[in-house]
């Protein structure tokens, strides 16, 4: 997934080096998808269990 900031105009831009012209930063994330019976499990959750999948298959492997 693509991610890029865009502040509300009530964004206190007075506060951060070069106010309304800072150079705000762009990236992206993983989105995880895994399906349990008829559910999809997406967003934050399919994060945390991939996550959770992952610390699990390294201690197998320890």
């Amino acid at each position: 997934m693509d991610l890029s900031v865009a502040p509300r105009e009530d964004f206190p831009y007075d506060r951060i080096p070069n106010g309304r012209n800072y150079k705000w930063g762009k990236g992206t994330v993983p989105e995880f998808f895994y399906y349990y019976k008829d559910r999809v499990i997406w967003g934050l959750t399919a994060r945390i269990l991939n996550h959770f999948l992952e610390v699990t298959e390294a201690a197998k492997s320890n």
